[in-house]
């Protein structure tokens, strides 16, 4: 590569823009440069106003069509990203060739470092030459295939304390709160009351304990991280529903001194359901909860995400990822937002989309399918418990893929699924019991994990290696 620039820059209380000659590197094409509060290729470096310090800057390329040698298109090969919560990863663009040198920004929210990125292939191996280049900046040769470029973030050794309720007095406890009441409007006035009514109801718990309101996504997350740093033992209540659940899941993983549980407050709480219909009566008593036993589950690793109840990558999964959109509609209500989803993703955009699915020995090559779930716990949905025989516990994963089926016999056979009659329906729908499973297509795919939306163009879902501690009332039974 040639082309040199600035090596010092003067203090200044305005914003001064860095005269940076264009740089050449045979074959490619210079995108742009990137540094920290930049994270899109612009071909001006500006310093802000009163800015000391080193500045690193990193330029981006495209590598042109041709240049690499191998049989890629000029498009070049799909490039995914993930991240853990605490902080996003960036790169310039979605598609590389060959041989091109890829620039990745990982970005932590404040309170967070970076953990660790890795590029992987479409079945997780890990490409060798990711460079660590100081300040979250990383690059990495394109390899002839796709890959992806996932990062984990950590909370900062002296991250800010956790925004809890006044009443505190030992961790032992941690309950989590969802601040969420239709009775109650979303002005001040509106949360102050949820927050007093919680309180008092907290307050006449036997126990010790400490509450914590979470007001966005990822709060639960952080706040279960944060509390299980003291290494002393802990239980955690997520009052919500299943996305708060799964936040929680996440922060507790694989730590021996931190047990959970769900507190039913969401519409679905579809995990609770192992425990029969009485659940929600059975999980709102804290009390018998305190003095429930445990037990260690197994998780789902999808992509990086862990899950503890079930993963869906099919109709079901567009209907429900669609939801949200419609709910944004001042004048839809929730079961009206499901009803346009469910409307425009059987009528209007089609069941069944290509896909290719290895489960074992079994594979199914790039044809269309209408419904595929990866189950650790039995329902999701709201009502489907497509494997009630799916036990949380016993280092296996039930898998069903359901074939191509017109509008008619979807319409026949979605209740029998929805009651895990799917035996009586081997023509039908495929199953697998294992401990792995891996999924793809040429266009991204919607996947559901514990109600939380992932989309990418390829997927591993695996059994991991972590377990989660869950706690339970004295006398409830997951058995099926």
């Amino acid at each position: 590569m040639t082309g040199s620039g600035p090596t010092s820059y003067n203090l200044s209380d305005q914003a001064q823009t860095l005269n940076v000659p264009v740089p050449y590197k045979s074959g490619f094409t210079f995108l742009g440069w990137t540094y920290s509060g930049v994270s899109k290729p612009t071909k001006s470096v500006v310093i802000r106003a009163n800015m000391t310090g080193d500045l690193t800057v990193v330029a981006n390329w495209q590598m042109n069509p041709g240049a690499g040698g191998g049989n890629n298109t000029s498009q070049g090969y799909y490039i995914s990203v993930s991240a853990t919560a605490g902080g996003e990863i960036i790169i310039p663009w979605e598609y590389a060739n060959q041989g091109a040198v890829v620039s990745v920004q990982a970005r932590p929210q404040p309170g967070y470092e970076v953990g660790g990125v890795t590029v992987v292939n479409s079945q997780g191996f890990e490409v060798g030459d990711l460079k660590d280049l100081g300040g979250g900046n990383y690059s990495f040769t394109m390899p002839g295939y796709r890959v992806n470029v996932s990062a984990t973030f950590k909370l900062q050794s002296a991250a800010a304390g956790l925004a809890r309720s006044a009443n505190r007095r030992t961790d032992a406890e941690l309950c989590l709160i969802r601040l969420s009441d239709e009775g109650l409007d979303e002005s001040f006035a509106g949360l102050s009351a949820r927050s007093a009514r919680l309180e008092e109801r907290l307050d006449r718990l036997s126990f010790p304990h400490e509450a914590a309101y979470t007001e966005k996504e990822g709060d639960a997350l952080r706040f279960t991280q944060e509390a299980a740093r003291s290494g002393e033992p802990l239980r955690v209540y997520a009052c919500g529903g299943d996305g708060t659940l799964n936040e929680v899941v996440n922060g507790a993983a694989g730590l021996d001194h931190v047990a959970v549980t769900n507190v039913p407050k969401g519409t679905g709480n579809d995990f609770l359901k192992i425990f029969g219909p009485q659940c929600r009566e059975l999980f709102y008593d804290l009390e018998a909860l305190a003095v429930g036993p445990q037990a260690a589950f197994d998780l789902m690793d999808c992509n990086g995400r862990l899950g503890i109840d079930v993963v869906c990558a099919g109709v079901d999964a567009r209907i429900a990822a669609d939801v949200h959109r419609y709910k944004d509609w001042w004048f839809v209500s929730g079961i009206g937002a499901y009803i346009l989803s469910l409307i425009e993703n059987i009528f209007f955009k089609g069941i069944a989309r290509p896909i290719t699915v290895h489960m074992g020995e079994l594979r199914w090559e790039d044809s269309p399918a209408s419904l595929f779930c990866i189950c650790n716990g039995r329902h999701y949905g709201g009502g489907f418990m497509p494997v009630g025989e799916a036990m949380p516990d016993d280092g296996v994963l039930d898998m069903l893929l359901v074939r191509k089926i017109s509008l008619l016999t979807f319409l026949r056979l979605v209740g029998k699924y929805a009651k895990g009659l799917y035996k009586q329906y081997p023509e039908l729908i495929l199953d697998y019991h294992g401990d792995r499973a891996s999924f793809s297509s040429s266009q991204p795919i919607t996947v559901v994990v514990d109600g939380e939306v992932l989309r990418d163009t390829a997927f591993t879902v695996r059994l991991s290696e972590k377990r989660v501690n869950f706690f339970y009332p004295a006398g409830a039974s997951y058995q099926p």
